[in-house]
């Protein structure tokens, strides 16, 4: 399911970076070279992916800037924008533009929930991130937030109207900047995020009140909500119903189709016709919490399960084994074994993943594209499997059919906001180049050798579940590109990852059944990765233990120099080993 849905950040937002570090031309040539800086005019459309953004959040607190995206915040200039504030300021009062900010924070705040609550003297605004998406970036982004709440009230007032009290998330630091920027009282490491005023402002009557002005921008920004809500399925819009919930056990179809708006009919009707059920969107979401509290050793298995709506820890292990074949805690184990090094509780995190992120000259004009065109994309993410894996995730796992092999990415056009696609592919750019960047490239051409190699295997093609196979094995080498491993190790890896990651549970069927106990097809396809590490390397081949079921050596040798042939013409880089399947 897409935890990974965020809007993209328009860059002429970020100029303010460039007036904070005049001073220091280094670091800005840094962040245009990481994250895709860059500088725009004021009614510049131009975006970075939302990913991007996150990490430049990160990296600023990382050397000691920890609230550089705040102070930006405060130098924005309000008017400029889509007019949104302008129609705030025309309400009437200040209550009535604070409830219409409230029906529009779906939009403005589509990976959290805003609240306001209103006390016998005081009221607030309050913001929570959903859960599993307190990342750092996503904390800094939404204590930026917090700062142009602060100045948009008062802009909307027309005066400097001072809070009584900030709480934010994030940690204390030794910078006293966000209180300053805040100019009220900060707790830190809060609950939430809230800004909290006397309850009297709400009555102050708006210097910008114009009816006629009102009902017109009203209507303007109706029809962009009403685009924003056709955008998003049913399907997605019970799944961040729920993912704002702590405790699974009290969500059941009821009460979850009356917080929709729907009837208990109507709501179990429109999720059969997108192709779902709030059983298996329930059931993914109990796999997704299981998987990111049992990254916290300190979570209680016993607690895990009752968060989850199970009666008993029993019950919980062995619905967890049907899932992933393994307890819970022999995953745990398993991730202890396979990553020993892990040194921060965001190591499972995608973009950390390095995999032959080597963009071409090709990518990044398809990219630079004011419209992304999916025809020009397509064949980056069927030929890197973290942009597919990512993308099989981002479009939603409940719609896929996996059995379908390769091939029916196109459908799919329409599923998403252009923006995703970019953001996806956007998110790697402006990775430094590695000194084993070699490493990683080859171990994308084994990739799509061993996913070639079995989309043409005729005795494989006969099996029912071809297709899991086929992605099975285009997965394989995800987690470990770099490491010399067995066949088998590379499987048992990779499920592990993509488990985090959350792809479907019938691809990890065959890696960890690769990874258990040797097969016809595993033979197989290790086989032909020794075929191809010997020509990349351009050595001769050790021939052993050929079965007899793989079919006439010669004849399948010819077949795997074809498949190497097409990968090399579908490569946009330099080949590994130009002269090696001349």
């Amino acid at each position: 399911m897409p935890a990974r849905q965020q809007q993209t950040v328009q860059l002429r937002y970020l100029q303010g970076l460039y007036i904070r570090y005049r001073d220091r031309p280094a670091l800005l040539t840094e962040l245009e070279c990481l994250f895709g800086l860059r500088q725009v005019t004021v009614d510049s459309l131009s975006e970075i992916a939302a990913e991007s953004a996150l990490q430049l959040n990160e990296y600023l607190h990382a050397i000691g800037d920890p609230h550089a995206m705040s102070w930006v915040a405060s130098q924005l200039d309000l008017a400029a924008g889509d007019g949104f504030l302008y129609y705030l300021r025309s309400a009437n009062v200040l209550e009535t533009a604070i409830a219409e900010l409230l029906r529009f924070a779906p939009m403005l705040f589509s990976d959290g929930e805003m609240r306001v609550i209103t006390e016998a003297e005081q009221w607030q605004i309050q913001l929570s991130p959903l859960p599993q998406t307190e990342r750092l970036g996503c904390l800094l982004r939404y204590e930026a937030i917090v700062v142009w709440l602060i100045r948009g009230v008062s802009c909307i007032v027309g005066g400097d109207v001072r809070p009584l009290a900030v709480r934010v998330m994030t940690a204390k630091t030794d910078s006293t900047e966000l209180d300053a920027l805040c100019a009220a009282p900060v707790c830190y490491q809060a609950s939430d995020f809230s800004v909290v005023w006397p309850k009297h402002y709400l009555k102050t009557k708006l210097p910008g009140f114009s009816a006629s002005l009102h009902l017109t921008l009203q209507s303007l920004f109706n029809q962009r909500l009403q685009h924003f809500q056709a955008q998003h399925t049913l399907l997605w819009r019970t799944w961040q119903h729920l993912a704002r919930g702590q405790q699974l056990a009290w969500a059941d179809l009821a009460n979850t189709a009356h917080a929709l708006g729907l009837s208990s009919a109507s709501f179990r009707r429109q999720l059969s016709l997108e192709g779902t059920s709030f059983r298996q969107i329930s059931v993914q979401m109990k796999r997704s919490r299981a998987i990111h509290a049992l990254l916290d050793p300190k979570i209680r298995l016993d607690d895990l399960a009752h968060l989850l709506g199970f009666a008993e820890r029993s019950t919980f292990e062995r619905a967890f084994g049907l899932w992933f074949a393994w307890s819970p805690s022999q995953f745990r184990r398993e991730l202890n074994q396979s990553f020993p090094r892990r040194q921060n509780t965001k190591w499972h995190v995608a973009e950390v993943w390095s995999f032959a992120e080597c963009h071409s000259e090709r990518l990044d004009e398809a990219l630079d594209q004011e419209r992304v065109i999916w025809s020009k994309l397509a064949p980056y993410w069927l030929d890197n499997p973290k942009h597919t894996a990512l993308l099989l995730v981002e479009l939603n796992l409940l719609e896929i059919d996996f059995n379908q092999g390769m091939h029916a990415f196109a459908k799919f056009e329409y599923s998403l906001e252009s923006y995703t696609y970019r953001n996806l592919l956007c998110s790697s750019r402006g990775v430094p180049p590695s000194l084993y960047q070699e490493q990683y490239r080859r171990a994308m051409w084994a990739a799509n050798f061993s996913r070639a190699v079995l989309e043409d295997c005729a005795f494989a093609a006969l099996d029912a579940e071809h297709g899991l196979m086929v992605w099975a094995a285009f997965f394989h080498r995800l987690a470990t590109p770099l490491e010399d491993l067995p066949f088998a190790e590379h499987c048992r890896r990779s499920a592990l990852l993509l488990i985090l990651w959350g792809i479907n549970a019938d691809v990890l069927v065959y890696l960890l059944r690769w990874s258990n106990n040797a097969t016809l097809i595993s033979d197989y396809l290790e086989h032909a990765l020794d075929y191809l590490s010997a020509r990349l390397d351009r050595r001769a081949l050790i021939d052993e233990d050929w079965r007899a079921e793989f079919g006439s050596q010669d004849k399948v040798y010819s077949q795997w120099d074809l498949i190497l042939k097409r990968i090399q013409a579908r490569d946009p880089n330099p080949n590994p080993n130009p002269s090696c399947i001349e």
